[in-house]
This record gives structure tokens, C-alpha cells and sequence, in this order.
């Protein structure tokens, strides 16, 4: 058997056990080398397991872990946010005191299929882009890419500063090795953000540009759709 346990950075090890006790997850270990060394302490909640270290050389930046708990409900009423009524799952997101983020979720009853839980899977691993911020993205030099089929942007508008690209020929005009890369698809280190028409299939490309190297794509929530009704968005509509 095979398992993994995310290491996450923090500054105080008992003030992020207090944090992580509101959650459910007890402490498993502790380890220190000697003195007044920095801390590295073991967590657990049933079968999942986390790892908090002080030491300045582990887990740099704020880390995201993805938590499937059964009761959605319970983690928001604990931490005073809103449960997000997503497609796929129940979820919400808090963050401790070091910045950590943690994205709690409880799958919908009636959808266990195969495709709910790889979408599941996918989204927990990408840094989603709210239509809000989407704007901030492009001034910090995203690419930002649309992948609707003809008929939708012909339908529902196109999406200024954006570049189109189809689909099924995605992964050759951004993966940077590829011979039929755009120009501007030169680095692994280029920040994509795609956009479908309501953010399922976005989510499962962005999934494959990463397995190109491509680690910092991701994909816009709500998709085109969600773009266009949030205040000031709107697309440029054919009619």
C-alpha cells in the first residue's frame, strides 16, 4: 500500500494544531532534532494524514489541500463561512494562520459517477481563477485562452484579450516542446487560464496542460457564463 501526506508550513506548530483541531485532525507525532529547533509534527483525522513543519526549507508558500468530509455543513458553521453549491460537491474554503488554505467539501448525493469524481479530483489540484479576478490575472500577464466551440462564441460572444483556441488541438499549441506551439507558449512557467462555456471542461484541459509541465495552468469558475454576469463583465454579443 502506498500513501501520501502533504507537508505544510507554518510558523507555530501548537497554534496550527489548534487550528487543524477545529477540523477534526489530531496530533500523531512530533519530531524535533534538538534545543530549540524548528518543529515537525504529524496530524490525522481517520485515514488522512498532514504534516506541519516549521523548518523554513519545507513547503514554501501557502499550501491548498483539498478535504472530502462528510458533513460540509459542520466545517462552515465552525469557521463562520458560506457552503458554495457547486455541480460536483458541497464545498467551502478557509485558511489558517499561516495562509494555508483548505478547501472542505462533501460530494452530492445521487452523483458517484466515474466522470463527478475525476472532476473532483482535477479541481482540487488547480488554483481556480473567480470571474472577478480574472482581470487582475490578464494585467499580471496571463494567457488567457478560450477554448468554446465556434458555435458558442459565435452564439454568445467572444471574450476581448482572450485567445481562441480549439479544443482538440489544445495541448499541441501550448505545449512548449511541441513543434505547433503559438508563440507565446514558450515557457512551462506560463501562468493559462481557460475558459469554457461553464467551467467543467476547462477544468479536465487544464488538468492535461499541467501533465505537459505547463504547472501554473488553471481555469476561470463558471466559465464564459459566469464572466458575463458578474458586475461590469460582460462579453460582446452577436445578435
Amino acid at each position: 500500500m502506498v500513501s501520501a501526506a502533504p507537508v505544510l508550513r507554518v510558523a507555530d506548530v501548537d497554534r496550527a494544531l489548534g487550528w487543524w483541531a477545529r477540523l477534526g485532525f489530531v496530533e500523531e507525532f512530533r519530531h524535533r532534532f534538538e534545543g530549540t529547533t524548528p518543529r515537525y509534527v504529524g496530524i490525522r483525522r481517520d485515514g488522512c494524514r498532514i504534516h506541519l513543519s516549521e523548518h523554513e526549507g519545507d513547503a514554501a508558500g501557502p499550501g491548498l489541500v483539498h478535504l472530502w468530509v462528510p458533513d460540509v455543513d459542520a466545517v462552515a458553521r465552525e469557521f463562520g463561512v458560506t457552503v458554495d453549491e457547486m455541480p460536483w460537491a458541497r464545498d467551502c474554503e478557509v485558511t489558517d494562520h499561516d495562509g494555508n488554505r483548505v478547501r472542505a467539501a462533501t460530494a452530492r448525493s445521487g452523483d458517484d459517477s466515474a466522470v463527478a469524481r475525476l472532476l473532483a479530483g482535477t479541481r482540487a489540484d488547480l488554483d481556480r481563477v473567480a470571474a472577478t479576478d480574472l482581470a487582475a490575472e490578464l494585467a499580471a500577464g496571463a494567457l488567457v485562452v478560450d477554448i468554446r466551440p465556434v458555435e458558442q462564441r459565435e452564439r454568445d460572444g467572444e471574450m476581448p484579450g482572450a485567445v481562441v483556441v480549439d479544443r482538440n488541438v489544445l495541448e499541441w499549441r501550448l505545449d512548449p516542446t511541441s513543434p505547433d506551439r503559438l508563440d507565446v507558449a514558450d515557457s512551462t512557467d506560463l501562468r493559462v487560464v481557460l475558459v469554457c462555456d461553464e467551467g467543467y471542461a476547462s477544468s479536465l484541459a487544464a488538468a492535461s496542460l499541467r501533465g505537459l509541465g505547463l504547472h501554473r495552468a488553471t481555469d476561470l469558475v463558471g466559465g464564459f457564463r459566469a464572466w458575463t454576469s458578474g458586475p461590469g463583465l460582460s462579453g460582446r454579443r452577436r445578435d
